[in-house]
């Protein structure tokens, strides 16, 4: 006896040829991963903080207090490149 067919139509298999090579977004997203590391190193805290206020300071030229240097790094989390 022949087995049964199966009632309606099969639906095809759909196979996805595997990649070998990193995608774009893949490509794209290294380099951000990157700066995220590299801004986090750039934080400063403890007895660097109180070094790097003075150095602002004295960027500035006399022209910044203490309290507005301290309010621009903490508007810039802690980091001075960007404050």
């Amino acid at each position: 006896a022949a087995p049964a067919s199966p009632a309606g139509p099969v639906p095809p298999v759909l196979s996805v040829p595997p990649t070998t090579a990193p995608s774009s977004d893949a490509i794209s997203a290294q380099p951000s991963a990157d700066a995220y590391g590299q801004a986090a190193s750039n934080l400063v805290a403890g007895t660097n903080l109180e070094q790097t206020i003075q150095h602002i300071l004295d960027m500035g030229g006399g022209a910044w207090d203490r309290e507005t240097v301290v309010r621009a790094l903490r508007a810039a989390y802690n980091n001075p490149e960007r404050a």
